[in-house]
């Protein structure tokens, strides 16, 4: 790899790593290609991204964009990045994690949440997968905001019938009257 293609790969990698909103950081040694590449079609279609990097340039992209992993374990064997293009971090964390528990090649190393600025341990992406996904959190939302409007269209309209059947009730009791 020449010194203008590494330049070039550095800066690939700080520019995915620095305007997603997470980027995720795995090993896959051993993995088979087809797989991998399946892998990386299905990720496609969730608008995300895996790049196999080495690691002396990854190093040098977080340092460039201050990342520090937590363990020099990090460093340990090939990396691929996974990164989004969306919006939904928690969406990304799961089909990372869903992977690795699929896989047994695969193990999750990290990752860096671009909102706080902050590495994220092992243990928290396997929290933040857990989370629901923005589609959900949005239709959790849309059901918490529309529960009392429904209940609200409830009420009116058992006035309303009310007022109904007690004419109709009324009307009956003339006729038999």
């Amino acid at each position: 790899m020449t010194k203008e293609q590494k330049t070039k790969s550095i800066k690939d990698l700080k520019e995915k790593i620095g305007t997603t909103e997470l980027a995720l950081f795995a090993s896959f040694k051993g993995m088979p290609t087809a797989e991998l590449f399946e892998t990386k079609k299905k990720l496609r279609q969730e608008k995300g991204h895996v790049q196999i990097v080495k690691n002396t340039l990854l190093k040098r992209a977080f340092g460039e964009l201050n990342i520090k992993p937590e363990a020099d374990s990090f460093w340990k064997g090939e990396i691929a990045a996974i990164t989004t293009s969306g919006d939904d971090a928690a969406k990304l964390a799961k089909f990372t994690t869903e992977w690795a528990k699929k896989s047994e090649k695969v193990k999750i190393k990290g990752g860096f949440l671009k909102a706080k600025g902050q590495w994220l341990s092992v243990k928290t992406v396997g929290e933040l997968a857990k989370l629901p996904s923005m589609l959900e959190l949005r239709a959790q939302c849309v059901g918490t905001i529309a529960a009392p409007l429904s209940g609200l269209v409830n009420v009116l309209n058992a006035v309303i019938r009310d007022f109904v059947l007690t004419v109709a009730a009324i009307e009956q009791k003339q006729k038999k009257a």
